[in-house]
């Protein structure tokens, strides 16, 4: 089997090492189901799990960056928006989870 290579983001200031992580896996996993659509029906399964992990995990990574740029706003703008630093967990699960 051929090596893979992902490229990596060159900066990202907000995410920590674990997001870096997570997003790269997710495009790994998301390459490998790319690559094998050849596969037979009994690996189907298999290939929507993929699906739906690379899904969940792009969400969360979706859900993280929301977060952190809520909580990095300056209080001038939160109070323009009626809207507080300490609320970004929650504004940011109901933006990506929409619940």
């Amino acid at each position: 089997m051929a090596e893979m290579r992902v490229r990596q983001p060159l900066h990202a200031p907000h995410r920590g090492i674990a997001g870096s992580a997570v997003d790269v896996s997710a495009q790994q996993a998301h390459l490998l189901v790319k690559k094998n659509d050849h596969l037979p029906k009994t690996s189907l399964k298999m290939k929507r799990l993929l699906s739906r992990l690379i899904a969940s995990a792009e969400r969360h990574a979706r859900y993280r960056r929301t977060r952190n740029e809520i909580a990095h706003l300056s209080p001038r703008l939160c109070r323009d928006l009626g809207i507080s630093p300490k609320d970004a967990d929650h504004l940011a699960h109901h933006a990506v989870y929409g619940h």
